[in-house]
């Protein structure tokens, strides 16, 4: 049957309308209570009680509109979120949105807070120390430091990561406090088995019985049993037990110690030497007592065969003493046996070399000479030349004489001046500048020819020399003799020709312009005293006492016309003199060879030196530029409002501009700068430097006077006083004053320092090399004896310990730049030779350099400077340990300001606040990093390179008597570079 359809319902659909609500209904306030109606009527009478019940209600009424407010944003969330999503309202006016975005800022916060708290905590010197209330303080500080909001939002979110964080930095503090007493218990358990073994093995030797191997292993066996019954895991124990005893049989070399790990210990089936994890350990030392063992005799028969020698050159030079004075002299025959234990020949060679300097009257080949002379430079000894000598190679006793002191002298020097960095360094370029340019003329195997035979001789003896008659100088004074002698040894020879003129040589050329300056003098003094000539036909009567030969005393008492003329301050000028004594200079320098200037300042300085008046030759001033017409002389008072703008500055703009780089000076404040960045200046040492001073509004008195407190100051340990951007020291500033005629009352402004910088480049040779006289290597060599901060052509600094700020590319680009005067792109040049990143750093990882430039950009350039910020004694056992460490390194760090401290926790390199290199109530650092530099002069962490210099540091301490903290010495934390002074 059909069913009914059903009826089709008609509606309007219902749409939700939101509309707000205010659902927040006060609650209904209490009844009110008697003592309420007794309130409120004694307020009508006291003021004060009216007050409080007033404030009373508008603080509840406060709140519950806040309250009012929450209610209505929670219950039109939706609205707000709609408004703000359609631009309607501004994210910043919705209380949702900025109560949303303030909790997830804590919640971040939270999450890196966490972090950051992971990080300082691995870094707090107390995370293993026993004090909770360390840790307490440390957690407390953290936090309140580190949380410096009070908006309850932001709390909201971060409070919860606070709760966590709380609970885990306890839990995890209990944890290492729990593995650090465990560990040092275990520790300590170990330490006492290594004292057990000590005391065995001494006990051994003591009672010359020997180790008691059981009696050893009982009590061993006693100890462990206590360990493990307080609760140290076996493992853990047994691990630090076989460390232990293979430790001790590697230190007393006893391999026996080792059959005590073939003991199987309770707990264990198998011997522990046949544990795989011990196993290795035993073979391991088995290898390792076998390389001591070898090298303990390498030692023993090295030190024995140094010992035999130093006996046997001890008998031989008495030997050679002896006949060295007298051929004939008796030498006692137990003094011949104990010889002959060395030397089986003995008695022959004796014989032998009695005989040749007794009968053998013929000369010395001088080839043979010349070779003994490349041996005794090499190494020779006394028994070398008594084996010569018997040989009869040698076969004057005074030639035996002299060979046989050079030997020995030489022999002796080794171990001291000659044996110095600086003076091995010259004897190298003496070979190199000496070295035939042909290299198939080279007859000499190690390229040492005769002309650097002599120079070597030359070098060696003027220092062997100089040391005899001062036996107490310094290492300075040393340093100071050895460049001096090395800059005449270097004058005297010719690069192009590679030839050296010796020190006979140069006598004989003295003795030759002597003579001929006598003779000048003497004919020059007849002239001036019967000016007239006499007539061809009437022959001169000779004067008594003038003639050729004598001295320039005699004719300053007999002429005194010629005196007159030869006894200024300055050689006179030709020009000026008299006709008659001009041609008389002529002719007598034509004879000699020189020119008439030369034989005139010949005369000149010999008349000086008779009237014991200063005999040097002043500087002769530099040629006149292309413009000097138009430009006042350099080397007159000039207005500072021009000279900095003069050709000549700008001209040699380039060197000035280098040398105000590796000085140092243009770093910091370039005119005004002192030695070390002023810290002489007050006598106060402050950050690395000392107060400023306006050098350029001092006048030149003033100077003088500052350079004077400087020198006096008991600090000034490099012993100078240099000033401004050339770094002048007191005693050149002096002699420029009076070369000059500068007065006290100058102003030491920029523009006199530029004008004295190039007096000095003059006297090192400026005109001689612009003018192509003089080569760049010896123009460089110049310079490098004047600032020592420029490197000699070798690359080398010409003063020990002395760092250079640049390479020779350097100061090529420089004198490439004043040629071509292309002044900018020459500093461009030099700023990429001496600064680039690549140089000091290249051995840095590149992710790592950035900071090291930060920290510090010129390691090199800056050691100096570094070095004196730190404690005088411990500087002086770095510049010791700089002597003898046989490896080149710099002051990495030394007075840290507290910036910087922090910078080094943040970067890993330090892990404390409290370190020695913040500055002491006297201003200075008790700690420094040392930093090994490779042969290229870059910094380079090699842990080889690093333990020389620890051990060079121990050896320099122990040497000046001071106790130092060595940071290669920590346990937990080695750092290698670090050295402090002992509090």
């Amino acid at each position: 049957m059909a069913r009914t359809p059903t009826p089709e319902i008609q509606a309007t659909p219902l749409r939700p309308v939101a509309s707000p609500v205010e659902s927040y209904v006060r609650p209904a306030e209490p009844s009110r209570s008697s003592l309420h109606d007794v309130a409120q009527g004694l307020a009508a009478f006291d003021t004060g009680l009216k007050t409080w019940l007033q404030k009373r209600e508008q603080e509840q009424d406060k709140a519950d509109a806040v309250r009012g407010e929450a209610a209505f944003n929670r219950n039109n969330q939706a609205g707000w979120a709609e408004a703000v999503a359609t631009g309607a309202v501004p994210a910043n006016a919705s209380p949702i949105f900025m109560e949303s975005y303030k909790t997830t800022q804590g919640n971040h916060m939270g999450v890196r807070l966490r972090e950051q708290f992971n990080t300082e905590y691995a870094t707090w010197e107390g995370r293993n120390s026993d004090d909770p209330e360390a840790f307490d303080t440390f957690l407390s500080d953290f936090i309140s430091t580190h949380i410096t909001t009070d908006d309850p939002y932001i709390l909201a979110g971060l409070n919860p990561h606070i709760e966590a964080l709380t609970e885990s930095a306890y839990q995890t503090y209990s944890t290492d406090r729990a593995n650090t007493i465990y560990n040092d218990h275990v520790g300590t358990r170990a330490a006492v088995v290594g004292d057990m073994i000590d005391h065995a093995s001494i006990q051994g030797v003591t009672l010359e019985t020997g180790t008691d191997y059981d009696a050893l292993m009982s009590d061993i066996l006693a100890e462990r049993e206590q360990a493990l019954g307080s609760g140290i895991r076996r493992n853990d124990y047994d691990k630090q037990l076989v460390a232990a005893i293979a430790a001790k049989a590697i230190e007393h070399g006893d391999p026996m110690l080792l059959e005590l790990l073939d003991e199987t210990l309770p707990g264990y089936d198998v011997a522990l030497s046949s544990l795989p994890e011990y196993r290795d350990i035993k073979a391991n030392t088995i290898d390792a007592l076998e390389v001591e063992a070898r090298r303990r005799m390498t030692d023993e028969a090295a030190r024995q065969e140094a010992e035999d020698e130093a006996h046997e050159n001890a008998i031989v030079r008495g030997v050679m003493d002896a006949l060295a004075e007298d051929p004939n002299a008796e030498i006692p025959e137990e003094v011949i046996q104990q010889w002959s234990i060395y030397d089986p020949e003995a008695r022959t060679k004796l014989a032998q070399a009695r005989n040749t300097l007794l009968n053998d009257s013929t000369r010395e080949d001088p080839a043979d000479l010349l070779i003994i002379e490349r041996a005794i430079q090499e190494g020779a000894t006394a028994s070398d030349i008594l084996e010569w000598a018997a040989d009869g190679i040698i076969k004057d006793p005074q030639t035996f004489r002299t060979l046989l002191d050079r030997a020995n002298r030489r022999e002796e020097a080794l171990a001291g001046i000659l044996g110095t960095q600086t003076a091995r360094r010259y004897l190298a370029t003496i070979k190199e500048r000496t070295m035939p340019t042909d290299w198939d003329e080279m007859f000499a195997p190690d390229g040492l020819t005769d002309e650097g035979i002599e120079a070597t001789r030359d070098f060696e003896n003027m220092l062997l020399e100089w040391v005899i008659d001062n036996p107490d100088a310094t290492a300075f004074e040393r340093e100071q003799r050895i460049n001096e002698v090395a800059e005449i040894i270097f004058r005297r020879i010719d690069q192009q020709e590679r030839t050296y003129t010796s020190q006979a040589d140069a006598d004989a050329q003295r003795a030759e312009q002597e003579a001929a300056a006598n003779e000048m003098a003497g004919t020059a003094s007849e002239m001036l005293q019967d000016p007239q000539p006499a007539s061809p036909t009437e022959p001169q009567a000779e004067e008594p006492g003038v003639q050729a030969g004598r001295t320039v005393g005699e004719m300053a008492e007999e002429a005194q016309r010629t005196v007159t003329i030869f006894s200024g301050e300055a050689p006179p000028d030709l020009d000026q003199i008299d006709e008659t004594s001009r041609l008389i200079i002529e002719q007598r320098a034509e004879d000699a060879g020189v020119t008439p200037e030369q034989y005139r300042d010949f005369v000149w300085q010999y008349t000086r030196r008779s009237l014991d008046l200063p005999s040097d030759l002043p500087t002769p001033p530099p040629p006149p530029a292309p413009q000097s017409q138009a430009n006042p002389d350099i080397f007159q008072p000039t207005s500072s409002s021009t000279y900095s703008q003069t050709p000549e500055v700008q001209s040699r703009a380039p060197l000035l501009d280098l040398i105000g780089h590796t000085e140092g000076t243009d770093r910091q404040d370039a005119y005004n700068e002192t030695l070390g960045y002023g810290i002489l200046v007050d006598g106060v040492r402050s950050g690395g430097r000392g107060a400023d001073v306006d050098l350029t509004n001092m006048t030149l008195g003033e100077i003088d006077q500052l350079q004077t407190q400087m020198l006096r100051d008991p600090d000034n340990e490099w012993d100078s006083s240099a000033v401004g951007r050339y770094q002048i020291i007191r005693t050149t500033l002096r002699g420029l004053k009076r070369e000059l005629g500068l007065t006290d009352d100058m102003k030491f402004n920029p523009e006199l320092q530029d004008r004295l910088a190039l007096v000095l480049l003059e006297r090192r040779g400026l005109s001689e090399w612009e003018a192509g006289r003089l080569s760049d290597e010896q123009f460089q060599d110049n310079l490098a004896y004047e600032w020592a901060s420029l490197p000699l052509a070798t690359g080398m600094g010409a003063y020990e310990g002395q760092r250079v700020g640049t390479d020779t590319n350097g100061l090529m680009s420089a004198f490439a730049a004043m040629r071509n005067g292309s002044g900018n792109a020459a500093l461009d040049a030099i700023d990429q030779v001496t600064s680039e990143p690549n140089v000091a750093y290249a051995n840095i990882e590149d992710w790592e350099r950035p900071r090291f430039l930060e920290w510090n950009h010129d390691p090199v350039g800056n050691h100096e400077a570094n070095l004196a910020t730190i404690n005088p004694t411990l500087a002086s056992v770095v510049r010791r340990a700089q002597e003898i460490a046989g490896v080149d390194f710099v002051v990495g760090s030394g007075l840290r300001d507290e910036d910087l401290q922090r910078k080094a926790m943040e970067w890993g390199w330090s892990k404390t606040m409290d370190s020695d290199h913040l500055a002491t109530e006297e201003g200075h650092s008790d700690a420094v990093d040392l930093w090994p530099l490779d042969p290229n002069g870059a910094v380079k962490f090699d842990r080889n390179l690093q333990m020389q210099i620890v051990e060079a540091m121990r050896t320099a301490a122990a040497e000046l008597g001071v106790e130092l903290d060595i940071g290669a010495d920590w346990q937990s934390f080695q750092d290698l570079p670090h050295f402090a002074v002992r509090a």
